[in-house]
């Protein structure tokens, strides 16, 4: 089995608020890779493996209106890499392989 290699440095963007969201390494439950927003009472997480999610009371729960992607070579969920406000642009990116898929709004 191919084992996935993961780059190291890539900063996902909270796919409601569009700030950059920040490691959880600090917390015992989570893995290295997972990322929180930081804007208040903002529950959204992403981890690459799982792709965006709430994080409520201690349980994931993936809302019915999940904006994930999946990135179509190798599963993994895609993050939120940029977004423009004046064009609503925004650049989905695959934390391994780099796919990239461009959506406006």
């Amino acid at each position: 089995m191919e084992t996935l290699s993961l780059r190291k440095n890539y900063h996902p963007l909270c796919d409601r608020h569009r700030v950059e969201m920040m490691p959880m390494s600090n917390m015992p439950s989570q893995s290295e890779s997972t990322q929180h927003c930081c804007t208040e009472e903002c529950t959204r997480q992403y981890e690459a493996l799982a792709g965006y999610y709430d994080w409520v009371d201690g349980g994931e729960i993936s809302s019915p209106a999940d904006s994930s992607r999946t990135c179509g070579q190798d599963k993994l969920g895609m993050y939120l890499a940029t977004y423009n406000k004046e064009t609503k642009r925004e650049e989905w990116r695959c934390p391994a392989c780099q796919h990239i898929e461009v959506v406006y709004l």
